[in-house]
Order: structure tokens, then sequence, then C-alpha cells
């Protein structure tokens, strides 16, 4: 009778930890991205969903900055949300979004500065530090509530990683 009473209890735990257990999907990354007009982008990617039983929530942040020379000014164009507000998954692309803030500043002056929505697709297509094979790609869109600078960015990881990644809790 004891030891019926052992396996009931092991089992009855066991599905309660299962019951409990949730997926963590998400993108992680830092480094820099050659864009598409060629210029040098540094990111900072940490976003997740936890999915637990029938809920699940979503968060994290996603930053870029680029820096430049326009003739005798220097240029930099940052876009990037804080509270990542939506998160998807699809074997080795994550695509995340969130509210977001957009900014040009010449020769440490803002500029421009608009809120809008940051859409980021991200592809992972590298193992970490592995130095053949596709780079992972980065692209990321940046559209104002209201009117102003859309920011469209694509471009190839050349330092650092992307990590599109899920894993049991």
């Amino acid at each position: 009778m004891k030891s019926v009473l052992v396996s009931v209890t092991l089992v009855g735990a066991t599905l309660a930890l299962a019951a409990g257990a949730g997926i963590e999907e998400g993108c992680r990354g830092r480094g820099w991205m050659m864009s598409n007009n060629n210029r040098k982008v540094r990111f900072e990617i940490e976003v997740k969903k936890v999915t637990r039983e029938a809920r699940f929530e979503v968060g994290g942040s996603a930053k870029f900055r680029s820096e430049f020379r326009d003739g005798e000014r220097n240029v930099a164009v940052a876009a990037g949300f804080l509270r990542c507000a939506r998160f998807a998954k699809s074997k080795n692309v994550a695509e995340f979004a969130g509210e977001a803030t957009m900014y040009r500043s010449v020769d440490g002056k803002v500029v421009y500065e608009a809120k809008g929505y940051l859409l980021v697709v991200a592809t992972d297509r590298r193992a970490p530090n592995a130095t053949t094979g596709n780079r992972d790609v980065i692209r990321y869109k940046f559209v104002p509530r209201e009117r102003g600078e859309t920011l469209e960015v694509t471009g190839e990881v050349i330092d650092g990683d992307v990590q599109v990644y899920d894993k049991r809790l």
C-alpha cells in the first residue's frame, strides 16, 4: 500500500509540473549590421514570449542606431522600443514589434523625433561564433504615428549574432 501511495504521489507531482511548464520563444542579439545603404547600424535585441497553459506574456526591447558623416556634419539615426508588444516565431525567423521612438540628430542636436511603431524581422542563419555560411539578417521598419518619415532598413550582421530560439521552462 505504501508503494502505491508513493507512485500515485510521484505521478501527481509529475503531472503538476508538466501542467505548469511553459515555453519561451525569443530573439536576442547585439552587434553591427551593414544596412542596404552601406551604413553600419548598431543593434541590441532582447525580446521573448513566454506561454504557460493558455496564457502568454510578451516583453523585451530592441534598439538600432547608425552614425555617419554627411559632408561636414555628424548624423545619427536611431529607432527602438522599450516594451515589445507582439512576438511571433517560425523556425529560425522571429517577427516582433512595439510602440517606438525614432530620432535624427545632426552634430549632437535632435532635428527630428517621432513616435510610432517599429516592426522587426530577424533571421538566424548562422550559429554563434561561426565564421562561414550565410550571415544573419535583420529587417526593421519604423512607421510614424502621424505624418513623418518612415525608416526602412535591411542588412546582414557583420559583427555579433542574432539568435532565434525556443526552450521549455
